[in-house]
């Protein structure tokens, strides 16, 4: 069944709406993992493009998959099969699909990813690529019909497309993963299986979920790892399947991006390049490049810190429009002073939503933030105007725990020990402090350093000094007022006195 676009277009814009008020509820639960869609604008043009499901070697395509060069002849699916999602390594059954080689396509004979590398390389951009880490063993499953969400596959996810498990993903293209490293860009973790988290009952009330969190902790750390061995990154950031929170077990990936020391990355502007196409592949590009055509035309300065979303692989109806809106995308952004730059890079120059270069404290909120200070919350804003709370004293003013921007500083580790390391989630970051499953597996503790505050129980200058002096060796005056603005800026002067910044 084909996707109904004006009811899917009206179902988002409700999401929108509840999205909205999430977000507030959001703005009250400081936390070391924050939700980033975009940052407040750092004074240059400049934003972040990020790529999902890829990588793949599959070849642009402007018609159907059969349609472009390669030719699909069904083979029988037998084999050991996963019968339950679970943790294990599993025998992922033969390819129903047999195919010939790939021959040349309009993109001179290069796959989809190698494609878009060249063209943001012509445009001397740093894309961020969310990747996946293989398909493989998301059988026994069925595809769905063209044009509508459950094409590449009805129980769970299939790229490059269904029974083409071999042609996408980080442990299939290998080489591509090491090459989009070696170019500048960044490497995120969109989980390894692409299992969504939790039901979606809306879009995907047929797929297979992850049990919860532990699971989606050890299918996160699959993926870490391969992505560690291959081109020695740690990745910083993850993006939960069609950004489905909640998990059966009452966890959400709130809590398994605290258990990998990651930020959630979200994006604030679609590229597209995921819907079914339209009439013609025309227009099917032309509807990408036109938000964004638009959106400039109106406000040549609107798009500076926000994150980009992209597709890298094929939309519901097995076309790749993004072969050739990346390039019209990259045009408009150059003809409007923009550089496109990795999330990192984003977040580095500036890092919360609301917190101008402009104002007093953007600079010690900055470096703290460098520095493994835990000082934002869930909604990636900062509140600067707001009153510290007395429950956020013990959080905020404390040595740095995770450091999400890449120094190498206390908190972020190697990632050649992430798969055997669990983070306390209780109180300071050190090994060893988790709960174990029935399998013996580290499970992080459900209780996180994520904690709801209460605007109303406000702390005084002095309860703020006392704290600091706990803390630190040494100290020197107190903070202007209350306000998390000017405690952060002092704040900032003490970790520097201390050598901590």
């Amino acid at each position: 069944m084909a996707l109904n676009i004006p009811g899917y277009t009206l179902l988002r814009k409700a999401n929108g709406v509840l999205k909205r008020i999430r977000n507030e509820q959001r703005g009250l639960i400081l936390t070391p993992s924050r939700r980033i869609a975009r940052v407040a604008p750092p004074g240059e043009r400049i934003v972040a493009m990020t790529f999902d499901d890829g990588p793949t070697k599959m070849p642009p395509s402007r018609g159907t998959i059969p349609d472009n060069g390669r030719v699909w002849t069904p083979a029988p699916t037998t084999g050991d099969a996963p019968t339950s999602v679970g943790g294990g390594v599993h025998t992922a059954p033969p390819s129903p699909y047999t195919a010939s080689p790939p021959s040349p396509d309009s993109a001179g004979g290069a796959g989809l990813t190698e494609h878009l590398l060249s063209v943001l390389k012509e445009f001397g951009a740093r894309g961020t690529f969310d990747v996946v880490g293989s398909t493989a063993e998301n059988y026994p499953d069925a595809a769905g019909e063209p044009g509508g969400q459950y094409v590449f596959g009805k129980k769970y996810d299939h790229y490059a497309a269904f029974g083409l498990d071999d042609m996408a993903g980080a442990q299939a293209c290998q080489d591509l993963i090491r090459r989009i490293a070696r170019e500048g860009h960044e490497l995120t973790n969109h989980t390894y299986r692409h299992i969504i988290y939790g039901k979606s009952r809306a879009m995907y009330s047929s797929r297979v979920t992850m049990s919860g969190l532990a699971e989606a902790v050890a299918d996160l750390k699959r993926l870490h790892t391969l992505i560690y061995e291959l081109t020695k990154i740690e990745m910083r950031f993850t993006r939960p399947p069609h950004y489905v929170d909640k998990m059966p077990d009452g966890h959400t990936s709130f809590n398994a991006c605290e258990a990998m020391g990651y930020h959630y990355l979200s994006a604030s502007f679609d590229g597209g390049g995921y819907l079914p196409s339209a009439a013609s592949y025309a227009e099917t590009v032309e509807a990408m490049v036109r938000p964004m055509r638009e959106a400039l035309e109106a406000d040549p300065s609107c798009l500076a810190g926000q994150i980009i979303f992209q597709k890298d692989g094929y939309n519901m109806s097995k076309h790749t429009p993004i072969a050739d809106a990346l390039k019209l995308h990259l045009e408009l952004l150059e003809k409007y002073g923009y550089r496109v730059i990795t999330v990192s890079e984003l977040v580095a120059r500036s890092p919360f939503e609301d917190v101008r270069p402009a104002h007093d404290c953007f600079e010690a909120v900055r470096e703290l933030d460098k520095a493994g200070f835990i000082t934002g919350f869930r909604n990636n804003r900062f509140y600067p105007d707001r009153a510290m709370t007395r429950g956020e004293l013990n959080t905020v003013i404390a040595t740095p725990v995770f450091n999400l921007t890449g120094d190498a500083r206390p908190g972020n580790a190697s990632a050649a020990h992430i798969s055997a390391r669990t983070y306390d989630l209780t109180g300071d970051a050190r090994p060893g402090n988790a709960s174990a499953d029935a399998t013996g597996e580290a499970v992080p503790s459900r209780r996180s350093r994520a904690i709801k505050i209460d605007k109303k129980d406000q702390a005084s200058v002095k309860q703020i000094s006392a704290r600091a002096s706990e803390v630190f060796d040494k100290t020197e005056g107190q903070p202007a007022s209350n306000k998390r603005g000017d405690v952060a800026v002092w704040l900032h002067k003490l970790t520097v006195l201390n050598g901590l910044c």
